[in-house]
């Protein structure tokens, strides 16, 4: 259920080491059938009374409380849709807890009253309508004042609709009201004995309702600060020593509201009956008072959040807070305690790092005056701080067991940090990604939480002082006595015929300490220091210390049972002894616990701390704690192997067999080949690659289909066991045996060794090939394909332990690049052929499973596919938000060709895909997206830099530019710059009109067609109206030519007064200017040369001045160097531009 870790810096305290408790490991094996061994339900497990011991460590123990889960309870965990529907949870000290889902409410007593006959019954209700999502903090449960009688129960909803149930036996009987919150949301209700319940909104307005007892009938009141002449007294006295500050609320987020003690006034000379309550909103700290006679009143309010700010800017940057400007502070929640409130807060000063700290302020209260400061503890945690993750961040709570508890709970819904007499710290993370925490609450002086796998369980500090405890030997397999006993027999035999002096010194310092003999014990270990000075020996790849720790550690998983008298006559016995018991199975647990000791000795006497690396038997370098992790994986193997034999008992002793005849090792008359296969734990995995090789034997031969099937499960069964207990003990216990900040070389777990890995594929093919085919039963193939997930999952996490190792290791090289970039593409090719395989088959459910844990998006994006299931697609966006899943997701709608797809997204997501969509290669679909959005501006923006980039296809340039102008047009708030995109649009447009009046005998003459025509730029088109493929140019294609100058670009490579020079050259070239006009004046002539037409249709347009050139120039024009020479020519320029200064001149 948990991970347990401690935080590696302490400023109140040391670090404290996590030990496993082999009871939670014992009790969790025994409990749980052998098939099926990875997919229990705790919940469904739990048919006991009692409290149950589910994790036990040094720091803390967890226990289950109370009754078993009302099946209406499990039913809901396990059919609830997260994605869709939320659920929340309450515990009541009362015995009392509430679940709400949906618009469901179900209310059971998790204690068992003793009169009560219901015990565990539950009663689901239903809550009023919203548009909104329930929650349980909105639910106040009233417990009857006799002892096992139904309670009483208020339910509001987030817009303030008020049902009231006088008893919830009758689900009919019930009062309903509107709070009258006028747009308000509510935030929580909570029990205000003797007067009802408070109700306060998220913006910190506060009500009274006020059910009747027994009758179904409530009503609802405002709370408001009274206005007398005296009533600000105190709170001018509030402002006089602690600045000014307002004294309104309402409108500030709200924090927590809790109720003071009923008994907080009892000894009151006064004699008045009230109560008091707290309100943390905003900033400030609040107290207000409700009388039984009279109006409530406001009794103070004080700036906390600045007090905060000021103690934390002291205790970490040892500075005032005003010379802190970017200290941002945040208050999370209040409790009580009983010298008066404790508040935790969270800050980040993001002037020096994103580091967020975590601190508690105690304060004191006496009645009604201002609290003051009693301490100030900063949390040895801290989180790295972002505004993307902020509402997770700022997301704990706050939990006390009784309000004179020395532990502090700090809680969010993945992880709960228990804080003991302000020093020291132990976090427990949940497991996995599915289990959260649903609520909490107290219970009988404890701090008790509701998860959705394990039920309602009880966390506190462990109930042993030592690991050599008397009541620790409870959940060891082993007594004090047999722990003597175990410490004689390693005594006697540990003698000087071993082949190393310095681990006779160690096994002697380890029995010592277990003996109790501390001081002689630290002599010993610093013999050893002594005996281990210089270079480590040239056939090891470590320390000396570290190769004596191993081999004592390999020599305690593989030591004999002295206590068998069937090996002290094999002549076998010439190993210390780590059990006292003749069984088996039994034999392995008193192996663990002694590796247990033995790596908590390592730690009292800081040995572990001058571990380094070693060679592990496979041959690869490995830190030497995790080589001690895996002697007691193979432990845990060792066990799950034992406790199937029994049942597989034909298939094992045979393989058994096989194991110890390839061994090679002889075997006495007086013992088993079991014997000697459970005494070598370290060669406990020799048996998986003859386990398949059996198998294969098997399914060579003719064999019925039900024997097939039976045996590839057999086979499945046994693997899946011996690998998950291991795995799950590394994982449980990755804490203990960490490496801190030390070099870790590449890790291979012995699970992820090529043999491993080769015989878990070949199990997992012959599961697919044969057991899916052979069983005709639909439950049976579900059982195989579950047990493929299984081993899946742990080939998989092998290569993801693997890749982590390497990605951890700073010292890189371009080897070591290379080869993890190898191993990743492995196992990603692994990890697809394996997703795949199951969504050939439609198991889209485990397929989701294993693609979601080891994060495969485009298996995760198939699976969507195939089901067409759009909620589980966008709870993937939110899961995965911050890996890039929303990227990928367009991607791959982009090259799967589903572009409607991609345009479809929720409108949620539109800045997403706004941001994908700018990319170049996919902008052309951006517009469609921003006008499904309604952003018709950034529309037409998107549509006109498509226009101007488009150079292919005239006709869809044009549609692109209308497309703009119409959104520009659409768009409601116009302004100076959209205007102005209208004008160049229109400009665009204008252009476009140009090249479609181009003749269409020139367009066929430069090989174009005219119904398909490319875009063309001014000066083209300027080209194409006045060169000699445009063979019908008349003045109105020079006017046109003349026009297009406006679009050209002054500032560009183009030479603006040739370009025009150009045009009048050309106009001048269409005609003969030969003489041969028999007129009597030749200047007539020029009245039907297009030059001149030009001339008097630019000058009816006013435009002459601007377009038309100097004679000179024209005259000096290298394209008119021939006609310039001519007389003639010349005769008719002149006389024709004096002509037409004169007809200026006279219209002037």
């Amino acid at each position: 259920m948990f991970s347990p870790r401690t935080p590696a810096k302490s400023s109140k305290s040391t670090s404290l080491s996590l030990i496993q408790s082999r009871n939670s490991a014992n009790r969790s094996r025994n409990a749980t059938p052998r098939r099926g061994l990875r997919n229990q339900s705790a919940l469904a497990s739990q048919s006991f009374h009692g409290p149950q011991l589910i994790e036990e460590t040094t720091q803390h123990r967890i226990e289950s409380v109370g009754l078993p889960l009302p099946v209406l309870i499990t039913e809901s965990l396990t059919s609830s849709d997260r994605s869709t529907t939320e659920i929340t949870a309450c515990i009541d000290p009362s015995g009392w807890a509430w679940l709400v889902g949906g618009r469901k409410l179900f209310v059971w007593r998790y204690k068992d009253s003793g009169r009560s006959r219901s015990g565990g019954a539950c009663k689901e209700l239903t809550l009023p309508p919203s548009d909104l999502a329930h929650s349980a903090s909105r639910v106040c449960l009233i417990p009857s004042q006799s002892e096992g009688q139904p309670a009483a129960c208020v339910a509001v909803s987030p817009e303030g609709v008020v049902r009231y149930w006088p008893n919830i036996a009758f689900e009919a009987s019930t009062a309903e009201i509107s709070a009258e919150l006028q747009g308000e949301e509510c935030a929580r209700v909570i029990n205000f004995k003797p007067y009802g319940c408070l109700l306060a909104t998220t913006t910190s307005s506060l009500l009274l309702l006020e059910p009747a007892v027994g009758q179904a009938s409530i009503q609802c009141k405002a709370l408001k600060s009274s206005q007398g002449i005296f009533s600000g007294i105190s709170r001018r006295m509030s402002s006089f020593i602690f600045g000014a500050s307002i004294i309104e609320t309402n409108g500030a987020p709200l924090q927590a509201v809790v109720a003071a003690p009923e008994d907080e006034y009892d000894d009151d000379e006064e004699g008045e009956d009230r109560r008091s309550f707290y309100v943390l909103s905003g900033n400030h700290l609040n107290k207000w008072q409700v009388p039984t006679i009279g109006t409530e009143k406001l009794i103070y309010q004080m700036d906390a959040e600045r007090i905060f700010r000021e103690s934390l800017a002291k205790n970490v940057w040892d500075q005032d807070s005003v010379q802190l400007p970017q200290l941002n502070t945040w208050l999370l929640d209040l409790q009580l305690i009983s010298s008066g409130i404790v508040l935790l807060g969270a800050g980040v000063n993001s002037e020096v790092d994103n580091t967020l700290y975590y601190a508690l302020v105690y304060m004191e209260t006496n009645k009604d005056a201002i609290p003051t400061v009693q301490d100030f503890v900063r949390l040895d945690h801290t989180q790295k701080y972002s505004e993307e993750t902020e509402d997770q961040l700022l997301s704990y709570r706050l939990l006390l067991p009784t309000p004179k508890s020395n532990i502090v709970f700090i809680y969010s819904n993945t992880s709960i940090l228990m804080l003991q007499d302000k020093s020291a710290l132990d976090k427990m993370d949940l497991r996995t990604s599915r289990d959260c925490l649903l609520g909490a609450g107290q219970a009988d002086g404890l701090a008790v939480f509701f998860s959705n796998t394990h039920g309602i369980f009880s966390v506190s500090t462990p109930k042993l002082d030592g690991i050599l405890d008397e009541s620790n030997n409870q959940s060891m397999s082993i007594s004090r006595a047999e722990l003597s006993t175990m410490a004689l027999n390693m005594s006697r035999t540990v003698d000087l015929t071993e082949s190393s002096d310095s681990k006779v010194v160690l096994k002697n310092a380890f029995i010592a300490s277990i003996g109790g003999e501390t001081e002689k014990a630290q002599s010993l270990v610093e013999e050893l220091y002594d005996l281990n000075k210089g270079p480590a020996p040239s056939d090891v790849h470590g320390s000396k210390l570290d190769s004596i720790v191993a081999a004592v550690s390999r020599d305690l998983v593989d030591d004999f049972p002295n206590a068998d008298p069937r090996w002290a006559e094999s002549g076998l016995q010439n190993s210390s002894s780590s059990t006292v018991s003749l069984i088996i199975v039994q034999q392995l647990k008193d192996k663990q616990v002694a590796h247990d000791l033995f790596v908590t000795f390592l730690k009292n006497f800081g040995l572990w701390n001058q571990l380094g690396c070693v060679s592990s038997i496979h041959g690869n370098m490995m830190p030497t704690s995790l080589l001690l992790c895996e002697h007691v994986e193979k432990l845990e193997a060792a066990i799950g192997l034992r406790e199937l034999h029994t049942e597989y008992y034909k298939l094992l002793d045979y393989c058994i067999s096989l194991v110890i005849k390839a061994r090679q090792q002889p075997l006495p008359d007086t013992l088993l080949p079991q014997d000697l296969f459970y005494q070598e734990v370290s060669k406990v995995s020799e048996i998986m690659p003859v386990l398949v090789a059996r198998e294969k034997e098997l399914l060579a031969a003719d064999q019925p289909s039900h024997a097939v099937v039976n045996l590839i499960l057999s086979v499945n069964t046994i693997l899946e066991a011996m690998l998950h207990l291991a795995l799950q003990y590394r994982q449980v216990n990755s804490i203990k045996y960490s490496e801190g900040d030390r070099f870790i070389p590449e890790y291979i777990p012995w699970s992820a060794t090529p043999d491993i890995r080769d015989t878990i594929t070949q199990q997992i093919n012959i599961s697919l090939q044969h057991g899916i085919r052979e069983a005709r039963e639909i439950d049976v193939q579900g059982l195989i394909y579950q047990k493929i997930v299984g081993l899946a999952d742990i080939l998989m996490d092998g290569y993801a332990s693997q890749i982590r190792s390497l990605d951890s290791n700073e010292e890189t090289t371009p080897d070591s690049s290379v080869h993890r970039n190898k191993l990743e593409k492995e196992f990603e090719k692994k990890r697809q052929s394996l997703i795949i395989s199951l969504l050939d088959n439609k198991q889209y459910d485990r397929a989701a499973s294993l693609a979601e844990k080891y994060e495969d998006f485009e298996m995760l994006m198939r699976i969507c596919d195939a089901t067409d299931n759009q909620d589980r697609l966008q709870r993937y966006r939110m899961q995965y938000a911050d890996k890039g899943f929303s990227k990928f997701l367009f991607n791959w709608y982009m090259k799967e060709g589903k572009r409607s797809h991609l345009l479809a997204q929720p409108v949620m997501q539109g800045d997403e895909l706004s941001n994908f969509l700018d990319a170049d290669n996919v902008k052309y679909l951006s517009w469609l997206h921003e006008i499904r959005q309604g952003n018709y501006a950034a529309a037409q923006q998107a549509l006109a830099d498509l226009a101007t980039n488009e150079r292919n296809f005239l006709k869809k340039k044009k549609t692109l530019l209308s497309l703009s102008k119409l959104a520009a047009l659409a768009a409601e708030d116009t302004d100076d710059n959209l205007e102005d995109n209208i004008e160049v649009i229109n400009e665009e447009l204008d252009l476009v009109t140009h090249q479609e009046l181009l003749p269409a005998h020139t367009i066929e003459n430069v090989g174009m067609d005219p119904d398909n025509m490319r875009v063309l730029s001014p000066e083209e088109l300027i080209e194409m109206y006045v060169s000699e493929t445009n063979t019908d140019a008349n003045e109105l294609d020079v006017k046109k030519a003349l026009d297009l100058l406006r679009y050209v670009d002054r500032d560009g490579d183009v030479d603006f007064a040739a370009l025009k020079l150009r045009i009048w050259c050309r106009a001048i070239l269409m005609d003969s200017w030969n003489d041969d006009s028999n007129d009597s004046d030749p200047l007539n002539s020029n009245k039907d040369k297009i030059f001149f037409r030009t001339i008097n249709l630019i000058n009816s347009s006013g435009d002459l001045d601007l377009y038309l050139p100097e004679l000179s120039a024209l005259m000096n024009s290298p394209e008119l160097a021939e006609l310039s020479r001519q007389p003639h020519f010349q005769f008719l320029m002149r006389g024709g531009y004096e002509q037409m200064r004169a007809e200026l001149a006279q219209t002037d």
